[in-house]
């Protein structure tokens, strides 16, 4: 434009030079102002060309930044959400699991605590049953201990009468041997006095008799009574209370038989 100005202004300043050419400067003024017009609007035809050209891009740019400004713009907030739920997913469930642990620990902690009470009850109602044996154990420990001792004293019983009824029947056997030959004796003096009264054997006889008949403690009275377990016929009955041994051979009296006087 500023070429074509000065272009102008040249023309117009040789036409005034110039005289008697004014034809011809009109001329070259219309020349020139056609080819300014043509050049002007040649320039801008291109210009605006130039513009259009240029316009498509500058679009696609701004469409482009727009579109990675928003999709920045949404794409932040959606990973910070995306985080921030799966922060709250994670506390939730650590939340969960730490809950689950303690009921876990609870649960674990509660059985242990009713099974030791349960074993409590238990070792309490075992010691009451042991005590309770024991004492019963104990009890029958000193039945047994009791009958022990009276099967003992019963038998040493036992044993007592046994020798004494083995005594009594000793004594028996003795007395029936001691009444035997006294009554043997007897009847040989009753056979010898039938026979010859006046004979000199016959008086030897009787006193014979007679002094082995006396009583060995007084000498005086008949012996009517047998010591045992000896069987020496040589008591009177009124010293057969006073005596505790045999006179004759001086053993202990244990038991005393008494003959009736007919033999």
């Amino acid at each position: 434009m500023a070429i074509q100005a000065r272009l102008y202004s040249d023309n117009l300043a040789f036409g005034d030079d110039v005289g008697g050419g004014g034809n011809l400067s009109q001329d070259l003024l219309d020349h020139n102002a056609c080819t300014g017009l043509n050049d002007f609007y040649l320039f801008n035809a291109q210009q605006q060309q130039y513009q259009q050209m240029q316009q498509p891009s500058f679009k696609n740019q701004d469409y482009s930044c727009f579109d990675n400004m928003f999709n920045k713009q949404i794409s932040t907030p959606s990973r910070s959400l995306a985080a921030h739920i799966q922060k709250e997913n994670q506390e939730i469930e650590g939340f969960i699991n730490l809950q689950n642990e303690r009921l876990r620990l609870a649960l674990q902690a509660h059985k242990k605590q009713q099974f030791f009470t349960i074993l409590k009850n238990y070792e309490s109602k075992s010691q009451l049953l042991f005590r309770q044996k024991d004492e019963e154990i104990k009890r029958a420990t000193n039945r047994r201990i009791e009958l022990e001792e009276y099967l003992r004293r019963t038998d040493m019983e036992r044993q007592k009468w046994q020798m004494a009824a083995n005594e009594t029947e000793a004594m028996v056997i003795n007395l029936n041997k001691a009444i035997d030959q006294v009554s043997e004796n007897s009847k040989k003096v009753a056979g010898a006095e039938a026979e010859d009264e006046g004979s000199c054997c016959y008086e030897n006889n009787d006193e014979n008799m007679n002094k082995k008949m006396i009583c060995k403690s007084c000498f005086n009275e008949d012996s009517c009574v047998v010591m045992l377990p000896c069987r020496h016929l040589c008591s009177c009955k009124s010293c057969d209370v006073l005596l505790t041994s045999c006179p004759v051979c001086n053993i202990v009296k244990k038991a005393t038989i008494q003959l009736s006087e007919d033999l």
